[in-house]
């Protein structure tokens, strides 16, 4: 064990895989973001921290959750959405506000004010695929693109911010490993120039 006991019946619990597609922000939004998030923390006397930039990202769609990432995963889902032909758009959020949680703490989160018809055309046509293909157990047809700036306790309420706009060129399979903070990118899909 490289060094390490195990005390019998101090096992370390089991880290939960949750994959899922996204979109991570490109060119200086994840700088941008983090200032954002930064800024809004001393404004607001927030006391969460922010995301590390390696953890901002737009979910697309939850894959599921794994004891151990199975072998064959990227493949399968490689072959449901590696073939689609997708071209390149930008996107950009220009509002921070707190998603309603319940109790606790609460997502601070960076959304756009107006539609934006090229990632919502992305969302969709990834939820066909990984239905045709039957590699997703729950393709939810509902999307808020947002970008999780960081959790807190404190509400706020929506505010116009200077747009943060990039332009998206590929698509990621992360692993978010539940526990631990860290999220591995498993592949990856270009969408054409």
């Amino acid at each position: 064990m490289s060094g390490q006991l195990a005390l019998e019946g101090f096992e370390s619990p089991a880290v939960v895989h949750n994959i899922f597609l996204a979109l991570a922000p490109e060119g200086d939004a994840p700088d941008r973001l983090t200032a954002l998030a930064e800024r809004l923390r001393t404004e607001r006397g927030l006391k969460g921290g922010s995301q590390d930039r390696e953890r901002l990202h737009v979910s697309l769609h939850g894959i599921a959750e794994y004891s151990a990432v199975p072998s064959r995963l990227v493949s399968n889902v490689s072959a449901a959405v590696g073939g689609l032909s997708l071209p390149r758009f930008e996107v950009t959020f220009d509002r921070v506000v707190s998603f309603n949680s319940g109790r606790g703490n609460r997502a601070l989160v960076a959304q756009a004010q107006k539609a934006q018809p090229a990632l919502e055309e992305l969302h969709r046509t990834l939820a066909d695929a990984l239905r045709r293909h039957g590699v997703c157990r729950d393709v939810r047809s509902y999307f808020t693109p947002h970008v999780t700036l960081l959790y807190d306790g404190k509400v706020v309420p929506e505010q116009s911010i200077e747009p943060i706009t990039w332009t998206v060129t590929e698509f990621v399979l992360f692993d978010s490993l539940q526990g631990t903070g860290r999220y591995e990118r498993l592949a990856h899909w270009p969408l054409s120039a």
